[in-house]
C-alpha cells in the first residue's frame, strides 16, 4: 500500500469488510483493514498496488482506492522499545469507493477461506497459548502462539483497556520486520479457527508481533467481515 509521495508506506492488506458509506445513507462500501501507520498522512491518502510488467519493464503503479477511516493511535510506545505498550489502537480502512476494484480481489486468509467467527474473549486465547497464523511480507504463512501476560513478565505493561494481544512466532530463526504490519491474524480455539486481529507492530528481537483485535473496529464501524466474493 503506497501513497503518491516518494516516502510511501507499505503494508499488507488485511481483513476484507463491508461497512456503511458515510456519504450515502443506506449504502455500504467494501474495504480492507490495515495498520494505520500506512495511513499516517490521514484520510483520503491514495492507495496503490504495484503490477509486474512483461519484458523486464518497470512495475506499474495502479491506484485502487484511498483511506476512508483511520484510528491512528499512538505509534510511540509508552515504554521505549516495547511496542505492545502503545496506548491506543492503530487501525485503518481503505476502499475503492465503488463496488468494483481495479484489480482482482481475493479474500483468502492464510491460504484458507476466511472464518466467520471473531474472537470475543481474547483472554481464552492468551490462557491457552492458542496457535496463530499470519502472512509474512513474502506471502508465506507464519505460525505462532498467543502469549499469556500472566506468565510473560515482559507483557505486564500492556495498558489496561487496550484491545491487544502479543503473538510469538514459532520459528525464532526467521526474521520478522515492519513490512508485516496490516497482516490479518487467525487463531485456533478448541479446533475452531477464528479471526483475531491485525498486526500493528513487531518486536524484531523477540520475534513477536503486536495484534490489535478486529472486534472493536468491526463494532465501531458497524461493519461485517466478507468471507466470499
Amino acid at each position: 500500500m503506497l501513497s503518491d509521495e516518494p516516502a510511501a508506506a507499505v503494508c499488507i492488506a488485511g481483513f476484507y469488510i463491508d461497512y456503511p458509506d458515510p456519504n450515502h445513507p443506506g449504502q455500504r462500501l467494501l474495504g480492507f483493514i490495515t495498520a494505520a501507520q500506512c495511513a499516517e498522512r490521514g484520510m483520503h491518502t491514495p492507495v496503490f498496488v504495484m503490477k509486474d510488467e512483461a519484458g523486464g519493464q518497470r512495475p506499474s503503479r495502479i491506484k485502487v482506492g484511498e483511506i476512508t477511516h483511520v484510528a491512528p493511535g499512538d505509534p510511540v510506545p509508552a515504554i521505549a522499545g516495547e511496542p505492545w505498550t502503545m496506548p491506543s489502537l492503530s487501525l485503518a480502512v481503505f476502499s475503492s469507493g465503488r463496488a468494483g476494484w481495479a484489480f482482482p480481489v481475493g479474500v483468502m486468509i492464510n491460504e484458507q477461506v476466511p472464518p466467520t467467527g471473531i474472537v470475543q474473549n481474547p483472554e481464552l486465547a492468551e490462557q491457552s497459548n492458542a496457535p496463530a497464523k499470519w502472512r509474512s511480507d513474502f506471502g508465506n504463512v507464519v505460525t505462532g502462539h498467543v502469549l499469556d501476560p500472566a506468565s510473560t513478565p515482559e507483557l505486564r505493561d500492556i495498558p489496561a483497556g487496550v484491545a491487544r494481544v502479543v503473538v510469538a512466532a514459532d520459528d525464532a530463526a526467521s526474521p520478522i520486520d515492519q513490512w508485516v504490519c496490516g497482516s490479518p491474524v487467525t487463531v485456533d480455539l478448541d479446533g475452531v479457527t477464528e479471526n483475531l486481529g491485525v498486526i500493528t507492530a513487531v518486536d524484531e528481537t523477540r520475534h513477536w508481533v503486536v495484534v490489535d483485535l478486529i472486534n472493536p473496529l468491526i463494532a465501531d464501524q458497524h461493519a461485517r467481515l466478507v468471507a466470499t466474493r
